[in-house]
């Protein structure tokens, strides 16, 4: 059984160099997560059916990615929250999410050293 994720949160997808690992890692999530709303920024289309897509990239620098999430993006989300998700990070274990995420302006997980 997929979470039914609030509809106050849009599952967010940025790609601006990987298409193949992006469209996986949305597939992926959306096995165990149903959200309200997708919204996909970036220079390909990853046949998602459903998704919103905003066209943009590819991003030739890291401070043109920055840029876009500064400047551009928050005019491109219309609910409260944001779960992004990246081709390097993605959901993997639904039964983790807690409503009590909401409380919190972020949440992120760094792994390594």
């Amino acid at each position: 059984m997929r979470l039914k994720l609030p509809p106050s949160i849009t599952l967010l997808m940025t790609d601006g160099t990987c298409p193949e690992l992006s469209r996986l890692a949305l597939t992926d999530t959306l096995e165990l997560v149903e959200p309200g709303h997708i919204l996909i920024a970036g220079p390909d289309d990853l046949d998602i059916a459903g998704a919103e897509y905003v066209r943009f990239g590819p991003w030739k620098t890291v401070y043109e990615n920055l840029a876009f999430f500064w400047h551009e993006l928050p005019h491109l989300i219309h609910t409260d929250y944001i779960l992004m998700i990246s081709w390097d990070g993605w959901v993997i274990d639904a039964g983790m999410w807690d409503n009590r995420y909401l409380e919190y302006d972020s949440i992120g997980i760094v792994t390594g050293k």
